[in-house]
């Protein structure tokens, strides 16, 4: 977007208020154009700024990426997703399955999930 973010300690804010407006001043004054005022927003504020709902991460796609999802979109479940549906009832999936306890109480095994 442009713009240039630079957390401050609250205690030090007037300070960077007064610097920023200084600078704006100075490139007035050389004849450059106007620099935005200085937006403040509290650390809460600003976390929540990169929170996205399924949906408007979907909608952030290249229109190449949505036109390839499109032909995947309301169509049956292929072989693979069928077996890995069928795979749910697998004792392995329990985590009470002995063969699921041997793997997690393994040190060798590292556990990756995707």
């Amino acid at each position: 977007d442009g713009e240039i973010q630079v957390v401050v300690a609250n205690a030090d804010l007037p300070k960077v208020e007064s610097w920023y407006k200084l600078y704006r001043e100075d490139l007035l004054k050389k004849g450059m154009i106007d620099v935005p005022a200085m937006k403040k927003m509290s650390m809460d504020n600003y976390m929540q700024t990169g929170q996205q709902t399924e949906a408007e991460y979907i909608d952030t796609a290249s229109p190449e990426l949505k036109a390839a999802n499109a032909k995947y979109e309301g169509k049956q479940k292929g072989r693979i997703e069928q077996q890995i549906e069928a795979a749910e009832h697998n004792a392995m999936r329990q985590e009470s399955s002995t063969a699921y306890l041997r793997y997690i109480n393994d040190p060798s095994y590292i556990p990756v999930s995707i």
